[in-house]
C-alpha cells in the first residue's frame, strides 16, 4: 500500500521540470552579450517587480504615482505580489531574484497539486495524464519550419505550445490562483465543502478571473454526477455548490469596491479584453497531437453526430480565419469577412449549452462527463470575466491543457486499438511522441534563451543598471528617463516613472500617459529647447533626470540640471530654484 503523498519518482520529474526556467535565468543573469546586464526577461517581467516594490511607494503604481495597484487591472493582482514585496525586504534580495525564487517553489506545489487532482478525477489514467500535459505535443517543429521558410513569425507564435507548462511568461499571479483552484476542486471532489469554499475563496482573492473559473468547474463536477432529468440534475447541483460558492465570494470584497470605485477601469479594459489570446489557431496549434488522439479515438461518434460535428467544423473554421485575419496574417488579412451580428463571446456561451446539454444527456460516466465539460468550459469561462465582471485578461491556457491532457489518457487505449489495426504499436506511438516533444522542446527552449539576446531590449549597459542602483540611494521622487528606460526604471532604482511606455497600458500608464511619451522623445531625441524641457519637468514634479549610456542628448548645458552621478550613463538632480528661475 502506498504511504506516499507522491511516489520519488514523481517529485522527481517535478523537481527537474520546475527547474527549467531557473536554468534560463542563470544562463542569461550570468552570461550576458559583452558589456550589457539583464534586466528582467520582458516587460511584463519588470510590471510585477515593480508591483513586488509597491509597499515601498505606499502602494502606489510606481509609473503613476498617487494612483494605488489595488485599482488598476493592468497591473495584475497585487495580493500575489505585495506579500513578497516584504519578504524581498526580509530577505535583502532584488525583486528579480525574489520573483525568481517565488516562480520556482509555486510551480512545484502547483504541479504536485495538479497530479494528486489528475489522481483523485482519473485514478487509472492520471500518470499518462500528468505525462501529456508536461509534453509539448503540437506544431511548433512544424511552426518554426514554416516560419523560416516562409519568414512569417506569426506561424512560431501561433503554431508552438505557447499555452504550455512551459510557456516563457510563466507569473506568480497564475501559480497561486491555479493552485488554490485546483486544492478547491480536490476537496469538493472528496466532500469537504467548507475547505473547499475556502481555497475557492484564496483564488478569487488572488485572481477573481480565475476564482470565476473555478466556481463554474465546482459546478461542472457537481452536474456530472447527479441523475435524472436536466432541470433535476440542475437542481440537485445548485444545492450542493451554493453554499460553497456564497462563502468563497466573501472574498471577492477587495475588487468589488476597486470594481465600482474606479468603474473607468472596468469599461476601459472590457473594451481591449483581447479574446483572440485564447485563439482557436493558438489552441490547435499547441495541443495539436493531443487533439488528433481524442479525434481518433471518437470518429464513430462523429459519424454518428455528424451534424453536429459539421457545425462545430464550419463555426471553428469560421473563428479561426477571423483570428488569423486579426492576426494580420497573410493571406487571410486580405479576406473580407462580414460582421457578426452576434459578439463571438454570446456564440460559445450558446455552444456550450448546447454540447453540455448532449453530454449530460449521455451515459457516460462521471468522470468521462466532468472532463468533457471541464474542456468545453474553457472559451466561455474565459470570455466571461473579462467582458462582464472585472478587467483582467483572462490566462486560461494552463486550465485548458489540464482537461485536453485528461482526455487525451481517457481514449489513449481507444486510439492505440485502432492504431493497432494499422499495424502501428504502441510503442510506435510513445516513440514518435517522444521525439515530436524532445524536437519541440529544444525548438522553445532555444527561443526563449534566445529572444533576449537576439532582441536585446532587456539587456541594458552595465553602467545603467548600475546608475539606477546608485539612484536608490536618493530621495525617492519622480525620474524623467527615455521611453524603453521607463519599462524598468522604477523595478532597480525605487523611484517612480513618469508613466509606463507599454501600449497595453492604456491609463495605467499615468495620467496624459500619451502626451508625456510625445514630449520625452522629443526631449531626448534633442528636438525640444532647454526651456520646454523645463516646463514640461516643472508640470510633472520631476526630481531627477536619467540619460543612459548610448543617449546622445547633453543635459549638462542645462542651467537647473546638476549632475550627480557619470559612469556613462549619467543622472541630474532638479535644482527647484533654478528651474523656477527658468521659467
Amino acid at each position: 500500500m502506498k504511504t506516499r503523498f507522491i511516489d520519488k519518482k514523481w517529485l522527481v520529474v517535478i523537481l527537474v521540470a520546475a527547474l527549467i526556467e531557473p536554468l534560463h535565468y542563470f544562463l542569461l543573469i550570468n552570461y550576458p552579450p559583452p558589456g550589457k546586464t539583464f534586466m528582467a526577461y520582458d516587460s511584463d517581467e519588470a510590471l510585477v517587480m515593480g508591483i513586488m516594490r509597491s509597499p515601498e511607494y505606499g502602494f502606489d503604481n510606481p509609473w503613476s504615482p498617487g494612483e494605488k495597484v489595488f485599482f488598476n487591472g493592468a497591473l495584475a493582482s497585487p495580493y500575489a505580489y505585495i506579500p513578497l514585496g516584504y519578504l524581498r525586504m526580509l530577505l535583502g534580495i532584488d525583486a528579480l531574484l525574489m520573483n525568481i525564487i517565488a516562480k520556482f517553489v509555486l510551480f512545484i506545489i502547483f504541479l504536485a497539486v495538479l497530479f494528486k487532482t489528475m489522481e483523485a478525477l482519473m485514478p487509472r489514467n492520471h500518470e499518462l495524464a500528468f505525462v501529456f500535459f508536461l509534453l509539448p505535443l503540437g506544431l511548433m517543429t512544424f511552426g518554426y519550419a514554416v516560419y523560416i521558410f516562409t519568414g512569417i513569425e506569426r506561424f512560431a507564435e501561433g503554431f508552438s505550445f505557447e499555452f504550455s507548462i512551459l510557456s516563457n511568461i510563466s507569473r506568480v499571479y497564475y501559480y497561486l490562483p491555479l493552485i488554490t483552484g485546483l486544492v478547491s476542486l480536490l476537496l469538493f471532489s472528496k466532500g469537504r465543502k467548507t475547505e473547499a469554499a475556502l481555497a475557492l475563496g484564496a483564488t478569487f482573492f488572488f485572481y477573481p478571473f480565475f476564482g470565476f473559473a473555478f466556481a463554474g468547474l465546482l459546478l461542472l463536477y457537481s452536474i456530472s454526477g447527479k441523475n435524472g432529468s436536466i432541470s433535476e440534475k440542475a437542481k440537485k447541483s445548485f444545492d450542493e455548490a451554493w453554499k460553497p460558492c456564497l462563502i468563497a465570494s466573501a472574498f471577492l470584497v477587495p475588487w468589488l469596491y476597486a470594481r465600482f470605485s474606479h468603474p473607468e477601469y472596468f469599461t476601459l479594459y472590457s473594451q481591449n479584453s483581447l479574446w483572440w489570446r485564447a485563439h482557436l489557431v493558438g489552441i490547435a496549434g499547441s495541443y495539436f497531437f493531443l487533439l488528433l488522439i481524442i479525434f481518433l479515438a471518437n470518429t464513430e461518434l462523429l459519424k454518428k453526430h455528424w451534424k453536429i460535428a459539421g457545425i462545430a467544423g464550419v463555426l471553428s473554421t469560421i473563428l479561426m480565419v477571423s483570428e488569423l485575419k486579426s492576426l494580420s496574417v497573410p493571406p487571410f488579412n486580405s479576406i473580407n469577412l462580414p460582421t457578426l451580428a452576434v459578439d463571438v463571446t454570446e456564440i460559445m456561451l450558446l455552444s456550450l449549452f448546447a454540447v453540455a446539454w448532449f453530454v449530460l444527456e449521455s451515459n457516460m460516466d462521471r468522470r468521462h462527463k466532468f472532463t468533457l465539460l471541464f474542456a468545453l468550459a474553457f472559451f466561455p469561462l474565459s470570455i466571461f470575466n473579462p467582458k462582464y465582471a472585472f478587467w483582467q485578461q483572462y490566462r486560461m491556457g494552463y486550465i485548458l491543457h489540464i482537461p485536453l491532457a485528461m482526455l487525451a489518457a481517457l481514449y489513449f487505449d481507444s486510439f492505440a486499438a485502432k492504431a493497432k489495426s494499422y499495424n502501428i504499436s504502441r510503442n510506435a506511438i510513445f516513440i514518435f511522441l517522444g521525439i515530436l516533444a524532445v524536437t519541440s522542446f529544444l525548438a522553445y527552449n532555444y527561443r526563449f534563451q534566445m529572444a533576449d539576446r537576439i532582441i536585446g531590449q532587456t539587456y541594458f549597459d552595465k553602467a545603467d543598471k548600475d546608475a539606477m542602483i546608485f539612484l536608490e540611494k536618493q530621495p525617492k521622487g519622480i525620474v524623467m528617463a527615455s521611453d524603453d528606460t521607463n519599462y524598468f526604471l522604477p523595478v532597480w532604482s525605487g523611484h517612480y516613472a513618469l508613466y509606463h511606455p507599454a501600449e497595453s497600458q492604456y491609463q495605467g500608464g499615468g495620467p496624459g500617459r500619451a502626451e508625456k511619451k510625445e514630449v520625452i522623445a522629443e526631449i531626448y531625441s534633442g528636438k525640444a529647447t532647454s526651456q520646454g524641457a523645463a516646463e514640461f519637468i516643472s508640470k510633472n514634479n520631476v526630481g531627477f533626470v536619467f540619460r543612459r549610456s548610448g543617449e546622445n542628448i547633453n543635459f549638462d548645458s542645462y542651467p537647473y540640471l546638476e549632475k550627480i552621478y557619470d559612469n556613462g550613463a549619467r543622472i541630474y538632480r532638479v535644482n527647484k530654484a533654478m528651474l523656477t528661475s527658468s521659467l
